[in-house]
């Protein structure tokens, strides 16, 4: 079985197998439905930079179970190695592909926690709320979790990213470049402090939404050249 390890953690990226599972008319395969807007005064508080894993069970009621694993196509499930028990993080944003993800894992029979990251300013940038609206997102993926009752942890990198992404974006526009701060926020963040946080965990896995698709046409595409690390994934073809 193999052991995460901090910055060298397998990562299952299911992102490719989507398109049957999303919304369908009657009967509904995926439970992603939408809350309402309004959050609790719980859910509003700012947490201490550096406190431990929070579970935000305060967020919403708990909603009864709707579906079962009957509706998944078994292709889908044939993907996400049914044959083993796996402890998996799965990295929930709240939004479809990182759902996906995790649904597809837990009717394979795998045990998840899902982690929702937390690297938002609240009082600071209250007037961007709109831009990022991590409550709304929060409130999601609570959603998702409850419906398959898997348990969402909240982990807290606000100061990891104000130091790794935005300080280099800030120096990056005051030296006249254009700074790329998604490579940074995927490399020393999601792939970075969050395998740091739960290096002790012993997950099997990390699962995510995320995907790739690495195309070489031809040698006038090396204007498009962006960075790609490998060796801890496993993406799914």
């Amino acid at each position: 079985m193999l052991k995460l390890r901090a910055s060298a953690a397998p990562l299952l990226n299911l992102r490719p197998l989507l398109p049957s599972l999303l919304f369908p008319p009657k009967p509904p395969k995926l439970l992603l439905s939408r809350p309402p807007r309004s959050v609790s005064s719980s859910a509003a508080s700012s947490p201490a930079p550096h406190q431990s894993l929070i579970s935000p069970h305060s967020l919403i009621p708990k909603p009864p179970s709707l579906f079962d694993d009957s509706a998944i196509d078994p292709y889908y499930l044939s993907r996400c190695m049914p044959d083993k028990r796996l402890r998996v993080a799965v990295l929930l944003s709240g939004g479809v592909d990182s759902s996906v993800a995790l649904r597809l894992l837990h009717a394979a029979g795998h045990h998840c926690t899902a982690f929702y990251l937390k690297i938002w300013f609240q009082e600071d940038f209250e007037n961007f709320w709109s831009e990022c609206p991590w409550e709304e997102d929060l409130k999601y993926a609570k959603t998702v979790c409850d419906q398959v009752d898997v348990p969402l942890e909240v982990v807290h990198l606000t100061d990891e990213y104000w130091k790794n992404v935005v300080s280099y974006m800030i120096e990056e526009y005051q030296s006249g470049r254009t700074p790329n701060p998604d490579v940074l926020c995927n490399t020393r963040i999601k792939f970075g402090a969050f395998m740091d946080a739960i290096s002790s965990l012993e997950f099997d896995y990390v699962a995510s939404g995320h995907y790739a698709n690495v195309i070489h046409p031809s040698a006038d595409q090396s204007d498009r050249i962006s960075i790609l690390e490998l060796s801890n994934d496993m993406v799914t073809i």
